[in-house]
Parts: structure tokens; C-alpha cells; sequence
């Protein structure tokens, strides 16, 4: 019970700093996908850039999972596995204003493509600590 009431506090104050994060990196830069015009164009090229970042996040962690004791590799999956159900939860909690309407899938995917980047790069500092193998 005391594992789940500290993972819902994490969540929310992680949830909390994420959101200003989003919403200030996509007001900060101009995202690649705006030149296109029509929102089909857009959506495919949100899709493809949270692709490429999701992709980018699996070869880092196995990476990352590939140095870690047996002890490690758990907590690391399991925090893994929190994190996605993170991640899912605050790109749809964005995207509710937008419910039903076609800029929908276009926050859904910014917010995803933009919180799985930043994971790629919490573990990337992850994996610069782990010792070498030489």
C-alpha cells in the first residue's frame, strides 16, 4: 500500500513538471512537422517523429539493461513499465481538451514524441555513468 500511495505521489509531481515542460518546448521551437498544411500531413509526421524517438528509447534501454546487475535489470523494467503507463496517461490527459476533434492525434503524439525524448536522454545519462567495459 505505502508502494503504490509513494508511486501515485511520484507520478503526480512528475506529472506536474512534465506538462510545463511539453507545453514549453513546443511553444519554444518551431516543430519540423509545420510546414505541412493539412492535418493528415501533420499527424504522419508526428507519428514518424515519435516513432523514431520510441525506437531511439528501446535501443538505449537495452543498452542500458545490458550493464545492469540482474537486481538492476528489475527495478529498471518495472520502473520502465510504470513510466509508459506515464507517459501514455499524460499525452492523453493533453490531448482531452482536443477529444473527438482532429488536433487530437496531433497533441497525442507531440506529448508523446516530446516526454519519450526526454527519457531517451535520462537514460542516456544513466548509461554514461555505468562503467566501461575495458
Amino acid at each position: 500500500m505505502r508502494k503504490k500511495l509513494w508511486l501515485i505521489t511520484l507520478i503526480s509531481v512528475l506529472t506536474s513538471f512534465s506538462f510545463l515542460s511539453v507545453a514549453q518546448e513546443e511553444q519554444s521551437s518551431k516543430a519540423p512537422c509545420d510546414k505541412y498544411e493539412t492535418t493528415a500531413d501533420m499527424r504522419n509526421c508526428l507519428e514518424q517523429r515519435y516513432e523514431a524517438a520510441d525506437k531511439a528509447l528501446n535501443e538505449v534501454y537495452k543498452q542500458l539493461r545490458s550493464k545492469l546487475s540482474k537486481k538492476c535489470q528489475t527495478q529498471l523494467k518495472e520502473t520502465q513499465l510504470w513510466w509508459i503507463k506515464f507517459r501514455d496517461l499524460s499525452a492523453a490527459f493533453e490531448a482531452s481538451e482536443a477529444e473527438g476533434g482532429s488536433m487530437y492525434p496531433l497533441v497525442y503524439n507531440s506529448v508523446l514524441r516530446t516526454i519519450t525524448e526526454k527519457r531517451v536522454e535520462e537514460l542516456k545519462k544513466r548509461l554514461k555513468k555505468m562503467p566501461s567495459e575495458n
